[in-house]
């Protein structure tokens, strides 16, 4: 096993200060070795196996290709690409030759084209046409509207025949490779990131961040030689590029991707667990909603002799749910904690064959994790290290970048007395009802452990007399079905204080998504300002009621005919008693 110790870890990122560097050095190690085993779907007999060679001639290769292409140090080079082999060397060598861009795979072509213009796209990689799949089309008719994207490169998904000619051409014009720039501060990735809006920032990722953020990652979690990782995960989000793959192979293990789709192909969560014994692997990394999922999923006589875990987070995982995937597994459940602006890794605990008390773990090795508080027991959680983002990209500039090296997280922590990491929720995020500050975690994971339910988020409904009232809205495991006297009774006997417990309870088919999906609560908080100024309105002439804003602040009204100026003047007021603004 590899040492992981901050001074080996550190060591280890001077020697390897880009992911080129970083397969370099794995490859040199472990030559022969499988870095990446590929099913094209969950009962493929032969999957493809990469070496550590495979990969690091491809992506020489592609680093090659698109250096002959043109791209420079400043150029975008946009990835569309499922969990395929080639979405690896495709990400690594747009980071060394110019900057990577992986962008969500079910963007519309308009929210494509806003940040493909953004990330100053010159080359795209994509994959090619799919019956289940139109990204190629998508991307097609979103680069009409970006003018300075030149190339369009397609890339066959695995086993087809179409296409692959001309991407094994383009591979051929970069034979000799390409070492980069040299300069380790490079902005070399762009990651999409929802924030507080539905249009997303771009992340800036230098090259050392990149490779700082995959040592960190591989040393949080301890990762061994001999584990075999399937990944459920997208590429776009660095959870599954950075924190789960690249960290993967800077240990030179083994990545499985397990179809695709990975953990989004109803194949893979059907037979997952017989996937997870044929397939020898060690970890499986997959977040709380897909292990929701595959909850119910029955392990029959699957031996799994090589499983030592689950690696899970991106969103916080229920303790129910946790304690109960644990029972049937017999496997520790190891949670992380990340994000965007930290490459993907702040706090893990450890795969290490041990449970532990529900907490997001300990800060990964290089990192400087605090608590923003004068009594430094709970209050925001702030990060300073080598993984630090620099700043996000938007239309009018760089904005956010760290001060003096520390990013703050948005969110609530404290220390445990085994010194690990508890969230204790977003500090944006809190409800204040009369007085009373509610902690959205609180309700959520006390609904999320009802066994119907799916997906829970608390949010703040404008009231003129409480200022906020906490509302949930929830969705349904499939077939399960849910009424809201049901829920108002099971929260109301778990939830002591009442405060804290919802006013108004929503069930939804599916609740509302980012582009990195995770649940978008400023929609959720738009909704609830929606159905609350509805309310308040009765009585006037008013067709529809629309919240654009951020904050959920202000108000849009259609009228069924034109108002008179003192139905606008009555508007006005119930807005204004709700804390809203009628935006005219």
């Amino acid at each position: 096993m590899l040492d992981y110790s901050p001074d080996a870890v550190e060591r280890r990122l001077q020697n390897a200060p880009s992911l080129l560097d970083m397969l370099r050095v794995s490859a040199e190690r472990r030559p022969d070795h499988p870095a990446i085993v590929f099913y094209r779907k969950a009962s493929d007999p032969a999957p493809e196996i990469w070496t550590y060679t495979d990969l690091l001639q491809r992506t020489e290769a592609t680093a090659g290709a698109l250096a002959a292409i043109g791209i420079g140090p400043e150029d975008g080079v946009s990835i569309l690409l499922p969990t395929i082999p080639e979405s690896i060397p495709a990400f690594v060598a747009a980071s060394t030759v110019g900057v990577a861009f992986p962008l969500n795979l079910l963007l519309s072509a308009e929210a494509m084209a806003h940040q493909l213009n953004l990330a100053n796209t010159k080359a795209a990689i994509v994959m090619g046409p799919h019956p289940a799949l139109d990204i190629c089309d998508r991307l097609r008719t979103a680069a009409q509207q970006v003018p300075g994207l030149q190339t369009i490169i397609e890339v066959p998904l695995a086993g087809a025949s179409s296409g692959a000619a001309v991407w094994n051409r383009f591979l051929e014009t970069g034979a000799a490779g390409s070492s980069g720039h040299g300069d380790k501060n490079r902005i070399a990735a762009l990651f999409h990131t929802g924030g507080t809006t539905g249009n997303p920032k771009l992340a800036q990722l230098s090259e050392y961040n990149l490779a700082a953020g995959a040592l960190m990652s591989a040393g949080a979690m301890q990762w061994r030689d001999e584990d075999r990782n399937i990944v459920c995960l997208p590429m776009f989000h660095v959870g599954g590029n950075i924190t789960s793959t690249m960290s993967t192979l800077s240990s030179g293990a083994t990545v499985i991707f397990p179809s695709p789709l990975g953990a989004r192909d109803p194949e893979v969560v059907n037979n997952i667990w017989s996937m997870i014994d044929k397939s020898g692997a060690s970890i499986l990394v997959m977040v709380p909603t897909s292990l929701s999922a595959i909850h119910d999923i029955p392990i029959s006589n699957e031996p799994m002799t090589r499983f030592r875990g689950i690696m899970t987070g991106s969103t916080p995982l229920s303790p129910d749910l946790g304690a109960a995937i644990m029972e049937k597994t017999g496997r520790p459940i190891a949670q992380v904690y990340g994000m965007t602006e930290t490459s993907g890794v702040c706090a893990t605990q450890p795969c290490d064959n041990q449970r532990r008390e529900h907490a997001v773990g300990y800060p990964a090795p290089l990192l400087e994790l605090k608590i923003n508080s004068p009594t430094d027991e709970r209050g925001e959680v702030l990060m300073r290290g080598p993984n630090v983002f620099k700043g996000y990209r938007t239309p009018d500039g760089v904005v956010g970048a760290p001060e003096n090296g520390w990013v703050g997280s948005g969110d609530l922590g404290q220390f445990d007395a085994d010194k690990q990491l508890r969230l204790l929720g977003r500090s944006k995020d809190t409800i204040i009802r009369g007085g009373h500050n509610i902690d959205p975690l609180v309700v959520e994971e006390t609904v999320q452990a009802h066994p119907a339910i799916r997906e829970a988020a608390a949010v703040a409904m404008p009231d003129a007399y409480a200022g906020e009232l906490p509302t949930l809205y929830v969705s349904p495991r499939p077939g399960q079905d849910l009424t809201v006297d049901e829920l108002n009774s099971y929260v109301s006997e778990r939830i002591a204080e009442p405060p804290a417990r919802p006013k108004h309870i929503f069930i939804l088919d599916e609740l509302p998504l980012t582009q990195v999906g995770k649940v978008a609560r400023f929609r959720l908080r738009q909704m609830a300002a929606e159905w609350r100024a509805t309310k308040s309105l009765e009585g006037l002439p008013v067709s529809a009621v629309h919240c654009q804003d951020a904050a959920a602040k202000l108000i849009g009204l259609e009228w069924r005919s034109a108002p008179t100026s003192d139905q606008l003047s009555e508007a006005v007021k119930r807005m204004n008693e709700l804390g809203l603004r009628y935006e005219r």
